[in-house]
């Protein structure tokens, strides 16, 4: 009924979908899920072609090079969640929690 799947799709799939969830609950809001979601797809397209250019077929899980995958995904969503916070407002301090001139 379906067409068969190749299992590096699905991984990759599974790869951009949680690495995307993981960087949205460790940076919340800065920016959006939807363009993080993007930014994983582009690194791991780029891992992927920076891997097999320079890697070939070592370290491959299948057809796929996770570990390279996995570290230019981070990168880039923490350079992007970086880039994204400069223009907020740093959280106000509450007087009185602590330091010298609580009483």
């Amino acid at each position: 009924m379906f067409p068969a799947v190749p299992p590096a799709f699905l991984l990759a799939i599974l790869l951009i979908l949680l690495s995307t969830q993981v960087a949205y609950v460790v940076w919340p809001r800065r920016p959006n899920y939807l363009f993080r979601l993007a930014l994983s797809a582009v690194a791991f397209g780029l891992g992927e072609l920076g891997a097999t250019v320079i890697l070939g077929s070592r370290l491959a899980l299948g057809d796929l090079h996770p570990a390279v995958d996995l570290v230019l995904l981070a990168g880039l969503q923490l350079a992007a969640t970086r880039w994204a916070g400069r223009d907020e407002e740093p959280p106000p301090r509450q007087p009185g929690l602590g330091g010298r001139r609580s009483r």
